[in-house]
C-alpha cells in the first residue's frame, strides 16, 4: 500500500512540476515572441498595396500584398490577460492536484503572476535586444 501511496505522490509532483513549467516558462515565452515578432512584421510590412506599381503588384502573381493589420498593442494586452488567467488557473489546478481543493492553490496564483509576467517582460527585451531591430516596444 505504500508503494502505491508513494507512486501516487510521484505523478502528483509530475503533474504540478508540469503545470508550474507552462504557466511560468512555456507560455510568458511563446507569448513574448510572438509579440515581438509581430512587432517586427508591422515594420517590415508597412506597405500600402495600393501605392505600388501596376507592373510590381503582376510581377508577384503568386503573393497577395495586403495593407497591414497588425495591432501590436492589443496582441500585447492579448497576452497579458492571458498569461494572467492561465496563471489564476495553473494556481488553482495546483491546489486541486495537490490538496484537494481548488481553492487551496489560491496561495500560489500571486507567485504564478509575478513569475510569469516578469519572463514575458525579460523575454521581450532579451529578444529585442539580441536581435539589434528596434521595434519601439521592448517590455
Amino acid at each position: 500500500m505504500e508503494l502505491i501511496r508513494s507512486e501516487v505522490r510521484a505523478q502528483v509532483r509530475t503533474y504540478s512540476a508540469f503545470i508550474f513549467f507552462a504557466a511560468i516558462f512555456g507560455a510568458p515565452v511563446l507569448f513574448a515572441v510572438s509579440v515581438y515578432l509581430v512587432n517586427v512584421l508591422s515594420i517590415i510590412n508597412p506597405v500600402d498595396p495600393s501605392t505600388l506599381p501596376r507592373e510590381a503588384a503582376r510581377n508577384l502573381p503568386f503573393m497577395s500584398l495586403s495593407a497591414s493589420s497588425y495591432d501590436v498593442s492589443f496582441l500585447r494586452t492579448f497576452c497579458l490577460v492571458n498569461i494572467a488567467i492561465i496563471s489564476i488557473f495553473a494556481g488553482m489546478l495546483i491546489g486541486l492536484i495537490e490538496r484537494g481543493k481548488a481553492i487551496r492553490g489560491l496561495s500560489y496564483i500571486p507567485i504564478f503572476l509575478i513569475l510569469s509576467f516578469g519572463l514575458f517582460f525579460l523575454t521581450t527585451n532579451l529578444v529585442a535586444n539580441l536581435s539589434g531591430i528596434v521595434t519601439g516596444w521592448t517590455g
